[in-house]
């Protein structure tokens, strides 16, 4: 069963990411939903978080 939906660390502010209980999406034409149980971060994303990362703008596009 798919839960209606998941916390996400989200980068709100340079410097500030806040745990949000947000809506599960669902998978559009060609799209599938997966379930995340880890993920890692580069020595790139710190950087990113500071506000160090030469980028487009607010918010940073992370690919």
């Amino acid at each position: 069963m798919i839960p209606k939906t998941m916390k996400a660390g989200m980068l709100t502010a340079f410097n500030k990411i806040e745990l949000k209980e947000i809506p599960v999406p669902s998978p559009g034409r060609g799209e599938v939903l997966c379930r995340i149980k880890a993920v890692a971060i580069c020595g790139t994303d710190p950087e990113i978080v500071k506000g160090n990362h030469q980028g487009k703008g607010w918010p940073p596009e992370l690919p």
